[in-house]
């Protein structure tokens, strides 16, 4: 559509480069944005103190980024309620809200809602519990949801019918019979 090749090149228009914020730049973050309430609130999120590399990530997210406190305090809520507690993983998240240009807390809960229904009726739909989907299972889904425009009841139904061929999941199969 129109409007998701206008949101990837805006996306790659901006620059998601970390950079490495000074001792006063990240002071001055604290003191100004109520910073030193956030970097508590993310301490108590993640349960152990936060390092250079976590408050330096944390700035990130408002100066480059653009997020609001608010913002940045549902994602590490969101991802530490997801069982992830890496920075890494939560700065995946964070550019992955910023390129589709989620700046809202309601728009990022709505994209976090989203995102569960649709990633875990499809591993449900192959009856695959207990565990969240792989990059390779997500880039599948996202083509049948996002490029080829399915809706819900088609892609579940391709599932059902790899289950009834071959009798195991197999999203390359689902993909052939959707394509």
């Amino acid at each position: 559509t129109a409007k998701a090749s206008h949101q990837a090149a805006a996306a790659e228009a901006r620059d998601f480069t970390k950079p490495a914020y000074t001792m006063n730049e990240i002071l001055n973050f604290s003191t100004q944005n109520d910073g030193d309430k956030l970097f508590f609130v993310i301490q108590q999120y993640l349960g152990r103190p936060l390092s250079q590399t976590d408050t330096n990530t944390i700035v990130f997210f408002h100066e480059k980024l653009g997020f609001s406190i608010d913002l940045i305090e549902y994602l590490f809520e969101y991802c530490v309620s997801n069982n992830h507690h890496s920075i890494h993983y939560i700065e995946r998240v964070a550019i992955s809200w910023a390129e589709k240009g989620i700046k809202t807390v309601s728009e990022a809960k709505n994209e976090s809602s989203t995102y569960n229904k649709t990633y875990y009726a499809v591993l449900k739909a192959f009856g695959i519990t207990g565990r969240a989907p792989t990059e390779g299972e997500i880039t599948f889904i996202k083509r049948w949801h996002e490029d080829y425009c399915f809706p819900m009841p088609l892609i579940l139904e391709a599932c059902s019918r790899t289950i009834t061929a071959i009798h195991s999941p197999s999203f390359q199969y689902a993909d052939r019979i959707l394509r």
